[in-house]
């Protein structure tokens, strides 16, 4: 969200994380007064305003700036400047902040074929296992799998091609993640797993089987 003294992230927003490129900027323009005695500066006239519509500008944002389950706990009012160079090398830097966003509550988890992705305005990251059969069934190798929506949208827990398998999930609800899905922020937990950072889990893990139309 722009506002004219700042710009803020909202964590579990991803549309958010990145300014937009394409700017219209407004100068002041002002014209030196000069003494004509010692050519010296003294003062400055107010010429108005100029405006120039920029189709592209590289904008940086600042590394204070990350998008983690901690700065989304307490917020971050200042968070760093983004910054945009434009012509001739002159750069405009723009205050960024971070929303304070705050789950609370309990969650359980509903196994299905089709997850959510958010709840009330929180990303939802679905995190374990999936044990897919080789061998002729005789077998089962286990992976590390992790299913999110970036729009918060709902998830279809995937198929795999000619596998019967099992996901067995666990929701971490305040997780966050980048417009590809990418989840940004991680830690360990008791069992020494690397699991996504979150404000909360849900209170049970629940097991998904999907079969593809092909599985033997």
């Amino acid at each position: 969200m722009i506002t004219p003294n700042y710009y803020e992230i909202d964590p579990y927003d991803t549309s958010t994380q990145k300014l937009p490129t394409g700017w219209n900027v407004t100068f002041a323009v002002s014209e030196p007064v000069f003494d004509v005695t010692t050519g010296e500066v003294t003062g400055w006239t107010d010429r108005g305003t100029e405006s120039e519509k920029y189709s592209y500008i590289t904008v940086i944002m600042p590394a204070t700036a990350a998008v983690t389950v901690d700065n989304a706990v307490k917020g971050v009012t200042s968070a760093g400047d983004a910054t945009m160079q434009i012509d001739g090398g002159q750069r405009i830097r723009i205050p960024v902040s971070i929303m304070q966003k705050k789950w609370s509550g309990t969650y359980v988890a509903s196994s299905s074929t089709t997850l959510p992705g958010s709840t009330n305005g929180f990303t939802i990251v679905w995190h374990g296992k999936v044990e897919v059969p080789f061998n002729g069934g005789r077998s089962t190798a286990s992976y590390d799998v992790t299913l999110v929506n970036p729009t918060g949208g709902n998830i279809t827990v995937p198929v795999i091609n000619g596998k019967e398998v099992t996901y067995t999930l666990t929701a971490y609800i305040g997780a966050v993640v980048d417009a590809s899905g990418k989840v940004l922020d991680w830690t360990t937990n008791k069992a020494g797993e690397r699991v996504p950072a979150a404000q909360g889990t849900s209170t049970n893990t629940i097991e998904v089987t999907v079969k593809a139309a092909n599985a033997i």
